[in-house]
């Protein structure tokens, strides 16, 4: 761009030259102003009647335009935001006399695209070919004002910080303080800055020394009026010295440390298992009740320990309650499970959570106690419920609920029912007592248990009427066999203080598939059915059950009642029986 500037020097100053020399003086002169306004860095322009006249190169670059000619003529209001215009026509009309000039102002101007540019302007009431003209001085303080926002925030952010922010020399004198650092220590800007830090912080700091250890060590200050601090003390080194960053972890410190206390006193084992599946942290009862080592924690295996006594996630068929939490995120409450240690083995109550739900890898704090007491007396109590008192024998509930259960045989075999009752048993009940009989039951029930195999049911439904059910493949020849095996262990004398006593026993007999819909009432019912039928038979038999049996006993039960009904007294009150 070439700006014509001839004749320039006498406008723009506006002095008359009144001799040869002086004209000379004044061309020099206007020749050296027009190079100081050509070369300036800062945008300067020229408007006339609201129109621009003058363009120097920098101005160019600062509308970002291809030359001067794109601006010459315009309206200077077209590079002015329009939100800046009433402080520009304030400025120009303030300016009354020849060379007066502005204060620098803010104003967003704009480019030659209409792109807004912030800018600090200069406004220079002048001249321009004799006439009444305005210079305008702009520069661009874009850069410059977003390196003080920064400042600003960063200056913004130190001071509300809630952690200590110190900026040290390399000799340690305190150059700034911030009010965090007022608030934890006690002591203000003013007392600080200037001043050695360790006798700000009431304690020995050596930043040089802190970046050599990897920038952060925990320490002991003490504020103004010698309450200690416990903080994390941060270091980086600067050009002219260090920033020393003190966080206040007081209150976090004495927690964990009235937590660590609290943990340490219960009665309940803690633990922490961490993703590795080691034990991470226990408290004096968990490595008490897991039998740990002196040392063990951390880095025990959890598979080691108390939770986990196989190799897979199963235990006495419950799922492990703590991988289950490691692995899933799931949290248990009052999972009871066994402990198998080398002296005893004990049951426990554990709960366990997840220390950071939502962690994919999150350790997991896991509590437990000792309930072996209470549950070794629900597991009385369980057996005392199935259980016959005298005899040991499952009873008539726990005979039920087997019978009850679903998996009692499997998809290609059946159950058998014995239904047994003692022949004879009354008349030893009746001549030798009840102590003798009560003996005698005793060991029948102990010859039938000799007499089945383990998982086989022998039972004692009340007074001499015993049970036994065991499984049998479909068409086993020996159901009947086996019937009269136990009626002839039983058949052997019974010798009681020297004496020997005889009891037979008759046997009624039904089985079941997996299809079959009889209930456990309905299947002993039959077999009791049978039984009767061996009872009629003579004792000392076995019978089978089948539907024909028992419609049969029901027909004799309907005679006999129907015979009774038919009792009648004749017309002078003797007493009759039909026959």
């Amino acid at each position: 761009m070439e700006n014509d500037t001839s004749g320039v020097a006498p406008e723009i100053d506006g002095v008359a030259a009144t001799s040869s020399a002086d004209a000379n003086a004044l061309v020099a002169l206007a020749e050296r102003y027009r190079l100081l306004v050509e070369l300036s860095p800062d945008a300067i322009v020229v408007h006339e009647n609201g129109r621009v006249v003058y363009v120097n190169p920098a101005g160019v670059r600062y509308s970002r335009v291809a030359s001067a000619t794109d601006l010459i003529g315009r309206p200077i209001t077209d590079f002015v935001h329009p939100d800046s215009i009433p402080g520009m026509v304030e400025r120009i009309l303030a300016l009354t006399a020849e060379g007066d000039a502005s204060e620098p102002s803010e104003a967003v101007m704009l480019r030659g695209d209409g792109e807004p540019i912030e800018s600090e302007v200069v406004s220079v009431r002048t001249v321009w070919d004799g006439r009444p003209a305005f210079q305008v001085i702009m520069r661009d303080i874009t850069a410059q004002k977003a390196a003080d926002a920064a400042l600003r925030f960063q200056a913004a952010l130190v001071d509300h910080v809630s952690d200590a922010v110190i900026a040290v020399t390399t000799d340690g004198i305190v150059e700034t303080w911030n009010s965090s650092a007022e608030r934890i220590y006690g002591r203000t800007s003013e007392a600080a800055v200037g001043s050695r830090i360790e006798n700000c912080v009431g304690a020995a700091v050596d930043p040089k020394a802190i970046v050599a250890l990897g920038g952060t060590v925990d320490a002991v200050h003490h504020r103004r009026n010698g309450d200690t601090v416990d903080v994390r003390v941060s270091v980086a080194s600067t050009g002219s010295g260090f920033v020393v960053m003190c966080a206040d972890e007081t209150a976090g410190r004495r927690a964990d440390q009235r937590f660590h206390s609290v943990v340490s006193t219960l009665h309940e084992g803690v633990i922490v298992v961490g993703p590795d599946e080691t034990i991470e942290l226990a408290n004096p009862a968990a490595i008490r009740l897991l039998g740990l080592a002196d040392g063990a924690v951390p880095g025990a295996s959890i598979h080691d320990v108390a939770f986990h006594t196989t190799s897979s996630e199963r235990r006495d068929g419950v799922v492990d309650p703590v991988l289950l939490a490691l692995r899933t995120g799931r949290s248990c409450d009052g999972t009871v499970v066994r402990l198998r240690r080398s002296d005893s083995d004990l049951w426990l109550s554990v709960s366990c959570r997840a220390l950071d739900p939502g962690e994919p890898h999150s350790s997991v704090v896991v509590s437990f106690a000792d309930v072996t007491t209470q549950h070794t007396i629900a597991e009385r109590h369980r057996y005392d419920a199935t259980h016959d008192p005298l005899t040991g024998l499952a009873n008539r509930a726990g005979i039920i609920a087997y019978l009850d259960d679903p998996t009692r045989c499997a998809d290609d075999a059946r159950i058998v029912v014995n239904f047994i009752d003692l022949d004879n048993f009354k008349a030893i009940n009746d001549s030798r007592g009840h102590l003798v009989g009560d003996e005698v039951l005793c060991i029948v029930g102990q010859r039938l248990r000799s007499a089945v195999r383990n998982n086989d049911l022998v039972g004692r439904l009340g007074g001499d009427e015993f049970v036994v059910i065991s499984r049998s493949d479909p068409g086993d020849p020996s159901i009947r066999a086996q019937a009269d095996r136990l009626r002839t262990i039983l058949g052997q004398s019974i010798t009681i203080d020297g004496e020997d006593l005889h009891v037979d026993a008759s046997v009624g007999i039904t089985t079941a598939t997996t299809e079959d819909e009889r209930s456990s009432l309905d299947l002993l019912r039959d077999a009791d059915t049978a039984l009767y039928s061996a009872k009629s038979a003579g004792r000392a038999q076995h019978a089978m059950f089948s539907v024909e049996l028992r419609d049969d006993l029901h027909r004799r039960r309907r005679f006999d009642n129907d015979f009774r009904d038919n009792d009648f007294r004749d017309d002078d009150g003797d007493a009759r029986a039909a026959r």
